[in-house]
């Protein structure tokens, strides 16, 4: 649910949030009235921050925990390094985390480089981990793999990236209940 609710907020948030001599007057209003709206469609305790024009969103949750980070100056929180592996020189794009009350995260990056080749990094990187490799799937472009480690699942999908060339690649963790 906090999920579907960030996905239409985040258009809102950015849409308010314009560049002009007010922005920090009107990035808190927006602020204070996407918190507002989310919490009408049942998201409680909601917590908005926009920055930089808009460029930076943060989503917290502040009951059940769980954050979304958006925009241009995302970074990889340290106590998810050890699962979340970042690609060499890529940026990310987005960070989701623990929704829901559950622990586990949604990354997504994007890089210049080409998708077998990520893959076959992230495929060394995690087995050297002891993470055992469950699912291998190659559809067009796009590489696919499951991964298992004392009943954490991760998953790294790998596609990519129409809009600006190169890839983007999306790793998504969910730990065990």
């Amino acid at each position: 649910m906090f999920a579907a609710i960030a996905a239409i907020m985040v258009p809102v948030v950015f849409f308010g949030a314009g560049c002009n001599p007010f922005q920090s007057a009107q990035e808190k209003a927006s602020e204070k009235i996407a918190e507002k709206m989310l919490e009408s469609m049942g998201g409680e305790n909601m917590d908005i921050d926009i920055k930089d024009d808009g460029a930076s969103v943060t989503i917290k949750d502040e009951q059940g925990g769980g954050e979304m980070f958006f925009g241009e100056n995302v970074e990889i929180p340290n106590d998810l390094t050890d699962v979340v592996i970042s690609y060499p020189g890529a940026a990310p794009m987005s960070v989701i985390r623990d929704l829901g009350g559950s622990k586990g995260a949604m990354v997504s990056l994007k890089t210049n480089d080409d998708a077998k080749e990520i893959i076959a990094w992230y495929e060394k990187e995690y087995t050297d981990k002891n993470w055992t490799k469950t699912q291998t799937v190659s559809i067009n472009d796009a590489e696919m793999r499951g991964f298992e480690k004392d009943g954490d699942q991760l998953l790294v999908t790998v596609g990519p990236n129409e809009e600006e060339g190169g890839s983007v690649i999306t790793i998504s963790w969910s730990a065990k209940e």
